[in-house]
């Protein structure tokens, strides 16, 4: 909602963010949309109960069913990120470090992705997906092209007040 009004993810205000919750609550109270649900959308993509829906690019591709399409809006894409940390007291650092260096070399990823149907951001790995998978080499869902990138964003980082905020105005759209 907040790349509908026109406002930056990656930096918005108090207000517009207010207008993006109006906007979606306003949608909710419309029947513009069933529900807000969890990572069960697929199936009701699949068997023809949902239409349209926001999705993870990889729970697409993972559906297996030709049928469904990932289309990017015209106003832009969000971009996640999954994380791997070391705790900053962890007893074996270089044990961690080590695996997750392993999961960085471009044919250990191209393997990972070709399993898991998610982006991946390992340079080399779509090169070394021509031995893994060749089908995938060229499947945007999971190495995005430039014009696809080009449309991301990222939302902006929180502090735990601000977060809690915006989990309870969620929340409230969810119960409108």
């Amino acid at each position: 909602m907040l790349l509908i009004d026109g406002a930056d993810p990656e930096k918005f205000t108090d207000d517009e963010w207010k207008q993006a919750v109006e906007r979606l609550t306003k949608a909710k109270k419309a029947g513009q949309f069933r529900s807000f649900t969890g990572n069960d959308y697929v199936q009701d993509l699949a068997s023809g109960n949902v239409l349209a829906c926001e999705a993870w690019s990889g729970d697409i591709a993972n559906a297996g069913d030709e049928n469904l399409v990932w289309v990017p809006p015209e106003e832009g894409i969000m971009i996640w990120a999954d994380n791997m940390m070391v705790p900053n007291l962890a007893t074996h650092q270089a044990n961690a470090e080590q695996w997750i260096n392993y999961y960085y070399e471009p044919e250990v990823a191209a393997k990972l992705a070709d399993y898991n149907s998610y982006i991946c951001p390992v340079k080399g790995a779509q090169e070394a997906m021509e031995k893994v998978n060749p089908d995938n080499v060229e499947n945007e869902l999971i190495f995005p092209t430039e014009k696809t990138l080009s449309l991301t964003h990222r939302f902006m980082a929180l502090d735990e007040a601000k977060a809690r905020t915006y989990e309870k105005d969620y929340t409230d759209v969810q119960r409108a």
